[in-house]
């Protein structure tokens, strides 16, 4: 019986296959000496890791380096781009957004869907289901394993259970996702909110070392929000972290979506933006709003509003502007509770950061307490519409690294 503080030889080597499969993933090319000196293990116990890793496929040698020992050249070590490969998906507002990566994080197939605003869940998981299911099957014709599938949603999700709980943009309530998915799909699952999802996207994809504490906020047809700290999505103890959205930011505001009032998200977001164009165009009847909508301001979109800016229209600028300042000001709240080190900007919304980062970082400036603002980098996220797809990749890509040993074979007795 192991004594008290000893450690399980399975636990310790499972360990220390993640390790070195981590230690891969940062540094490859590197041999089995560099593996040694990286993790501050043996030679003889890296070989017989990676053995079982090359065995399952997860790694493969590469063309020899240079010589570790006279007239011993060392071979290269690197994760096998064609290990396996995983799903990630998006169900959001009038879209369902797919993509599969392999092992090297390299993009198979992309897959998007419209869904009717305000669908049923019924129908609209019908679609999700079917564009699901063509990705899973292209996926499984290659031959190599399913690592899993990861899907974000606009809402409030119990991981746990796998069901979304309540999403006020979509109309849902009470969505047993998982149980959905798990009739389709033999694989590891994960549901979780789009926000959260997008965050730790950022921390895995994003500049390196500029993401210990950040703050993941995304503006769309909604406003959610996601905290990364040294890697680990702060989520809460049911996982509702980051509604920011719906924080009031108005007493008296307009009535939101999620049953409130003055949320931050009806000043802030792509309909609070869409909102303002329609009112300012409306009085200004040469707007080139008018021109790129064909006279239906109801077919407004992102890149439309960017469109009209870029060639000095001055509805399209104006409600940009006014967007602008509320994003900083709800920004710049977040800012001073939890001193972030960087701020990521994302979402539809982001696609208009020329227009809106400049604005937010002035507003941030006039109401952020200067000894956090100026410790606070506020900029673009490196992926924008596809950050929850991404961080649904980085989500499963990570369960891989840290938990290789589910995917290695049995010893033979």
């Amino acid at each position: 019986m192991p004594g008290r503080g000893s450690v399980n030889h399975t636990v310790m080597r499972e360990m220390n296959t993640a390790l070195v499969l981590n230690t891969l993933h940062r540094r490859a090319p590197v041999s089995r000496a560099g593996l040694a000196a990286s993790t501050g293990l043996t030679k003889a116990a890296v070989s017989s890791m990676v053995r079982d890793l090359m065995a399952a496929g997860l790694v493969r040698e590469t063309a020899s380096s240079a010589a570790a020992e006279i007239g011993r050249p060392a071979i290269d070590l690197e994760p096998n781009p064609d290990a396996g490969y995983i799903i990630s998906a998006e169900i959001g507002v009038g879209f369902v957004s797919t993509r599969v990566v392999n092992f090297g994080l390299e993009t198979v197939v992309q897959r998007q869907a419209l869904v009717p605003r305000r669908s049923q869940p019924e129908a609209a998981m019908d679609i999700a289901l079917g564009l699901l299911r063509e990705v899973y099957a292209l996926a499984q014709r290659r031959g190599r394993p399913v690592f899993g599938l990861a899907v974000g949603v606009a809402g409030l999700v119990d991981e746990r259970a796998g069901t979304l709980l309540f999403a006020p943009n979509l109309g849902w309530r009470d969505v047993p996702l998982y149980d959905l998915l798990r009739r389709e799909f033999d694989v590891p699952l994960y549901i979780s909110n789009e926000a959260n999802l997008a965050a730790l996207g950022e921390s895995y994809f994003g500049p390196s070392g500029s993401s210990d504490f950040l703050l993941y906020i995304s503006s769309g047809v909604g406003i959610g929000g996601g905290i990364v700290l040294n890697g680990a999505l702060l989520t809460g103890p049911r996982g509702f972290t980051g509604e920011v959205g719906h924080m009031t930011v108005e007493r008296g505001g307009l009535p939101c979506a999620c049953g409130s009032h003055g949320c931050w998200e009806t000043v802030a977001s792509q309909q609070a933006l869409f909102r303002r164009v329609q009112e300012k165009a409306a009085s200004e009847p040469r707007s080139l709003i008018h021109t790129l909508t064909e006279g239906d301001l109801d077919a407004l979109t992102v890149p439309l509003v960017v469109q009209a800016a870029q060639r000095g229209d001055a509805a399209a600028l104006a409600a940009l502007e006014e967007t602008g300042r509320w994003l900083g000001v709800g920004i710049a709240s977040l800012i001073n509770i939890i001193c972030p080190q960087r701020v990521a900007f994302g979402g539809m919304l982001a696609l208009a950061h020329a227009f809106l980062l400049p604005v937010i970082r002035e507003e941030v400036a006039r109401r952020a307490f200067p000894h956090v603002r100026d410790s606070v980098e506020i900029a673009l996220a490196t992926h924008m519409a596809d950050a929850a797809v991404m961080g649904g990749v980085a989500l499963v890509h990570r369960e891989v690294l840290n938990h290789p040993m589910r995917w290695l074979q049995p010893a033979e007795s």
